[in-house]
């Protein structure tokens, strides 16, 4: 009877420490489990505010580009209605404060009277706008631009329109082109404005 109690108080003790072990082991995954529930939890809450910042600080952007455009709209319209009349004013206020001090001439030489100054540039641009090409290099010219041009696009037009392609710009066709242009713009590349030639 004493080896019976014996052995089910060691079954029973056996038993007990088992329990206890398992016991512990899902209060450990418990602790885990709420642990990683309540990372997941501030996960998403992170996720939730940075989206809320990144909406809030784009709006805050927009909005302050939205301002930038309707005070520099403002000040257009202030300024005569068109962004290139405020530029252009700008610009035709530089040469009152940095003047033209010198000149270099071709040949090297140095120009600082303001007649001379005034009749090289003159001299310069007159030549520059009423010289003509070399024959070879305006025909090299012309026969590469014509390369690029498809066949088809030559048959469909008269030979007197092919004749006017190549043809040199007439004093009333380019007087017409001025015209027609919009005001305070160059026609060409070197910034002279198209009141210049008007």
């Amino acid at each position: 009877m004493c080896i019976v109690l014996h052995a089910y108080h060691s079954f029973c003790k056996s038993k007990a420490e088992s329990f206890r072990a398992d016991h512990d082991k899902l209060k450990q995954d418990l602790a885990t489990a709420t642990e990683a529930m309540q990372a997941d939890l501030l996960e998403a809450e992170l996720t939730a505010c940075r989206s809320t910042i990144r909406e809030a600080l784009e709006c805050h952007h927009h909005l302050k580009i939205a301002g930038r455009r309707v005070r520099s709209r403002i000040r257009w319209r202030a300024h005569g209605d068109l962004v290139t009349k405020e530029f252009f004013a700008a610009v035709k206020e530089r040469p009152q404060t940095t003047p033209l001090s010198a000149l270099k001439q071709a040949d090297g030489s140095r120009i600082t009277e303001v007649p001379a100054m005034e009749a090289a540039i003159t001299d310069f641009y007159s030549r520059l706008y009423a010289g003509l090409p070399s024959s070879e290099a305006h025909l090299a010219a012309e026969e590469a631009m014509l390369r690029h041009i498809p066949p088809r696009f030559l048959q469909n037009c008269s030979p007197d329109q092919v004749a006017a392609f190549g043809a040199v710009p007439t004093k009333e066709e380019l007087g017409d082109a001025i015209q027609l242009m919009a005001r305070d713009r160059s026609p060409g590349p070197d910034g002279v404005l198209v009141e210049f030639y008007s």
